[in-house]
């Protein structure tokens, strides 16, 4: 009885063997993972072909702001000669009108000396060619052009004094300048007299006295604007 059961017992032993498990995952996790790789490669990509385009750009920015500059330097050069060049014709502007202004009057002078020149000797006595006295620009002040001409080519010195007075509403001499001359064919008088405040109504008498005489040959009044 014991043979029998051995033999059952011997043939009931089964083969056993060592088996590896191995998990396998999902396609669509390896498509995921795939694709994950695939984006950040290219967003390496990307940085560095970015990084590359932003250098460039900062590089143009900077010959751009060199040239930039350059050409702020060249316009406040350009506008600095367009002043100077204003001024200068400005200045040349002013220079022409008051050479011209000479001129004019240079011409004017030789054709009042011609007419002195070419006056008759006969006619050619003293006389007061013109007279005039009007309000300064400072207060309380008058100003005087006197002009006395001896026209001819002969005429003879002519010396003496110049007197003139400026005078209230009344007969009451407010002031007075005596000025000695000696020409021969024209003398012109400028000045200036200072007057009380608030003068009205006033006159200016002028006289010319010649040496030696005993009263003025020239006398002439004018009436003074308020």
């Amino acid at each position: 009885m014991k043979y029998p059961y051995r033999r059952l017992r011997g043939h009931s032993k089964l083969a056993v063997s060592t088996l590896s498990i191995k998990s396998r995952r999902p396609w669509y996790w390896w498509l995921a993972a795939l694709g994950l790789c695939g984006g950040v490669g290219y967003l390496i990509a990307y940085w560095q072909f970015g990084l590359a385009d932003l250098n460039g750009l900062n590089q143009r920015l900077v010959r751009a702001q060199a040239q930039n500059e350059v050409l702020q330097v060249a316009l406040v050069q350009q506008e600095r000669q367009l002043q100077i060049e204003r001024v200068a014709q400005e200045t040349l502007t002013k220079e022409l009108a008051q050479l011209q202004q000479e001129s004019t009057t240079l011409k004017e002078d030789v054709a009042f000396y011609k007419n002195i020149m070419n006056t008759p000797a006969e006619l050619g006595k003293l006389k007061l060619q013109s007279f005039t006295v009007s309000k300064s620009a400072q207060p309380d002040q008058y100003d005087y052009d006197v002009m006395l001409v001896q026209p001819g080519k002969n005429s003879k010195e002519v010396s003496g004094s110049l007197r003139l007075v400026i005078r209230a509403a009344g007969t009451e001499a407010v002031a007075t300048t005596a000025i000695n001359l000696n020409f021969k064919y024209y003398q012109r008088v400028t000045g200036s007299l200072k007057v009380p405040h608030a003068l009205h109504a006033g006159t200016a008498e002028l006289t010319f006295t010649e040496t030696g005489a005993k009263k003025p040959g020239l006398t002439q009044q004018l009436t003074l604007a308020d």
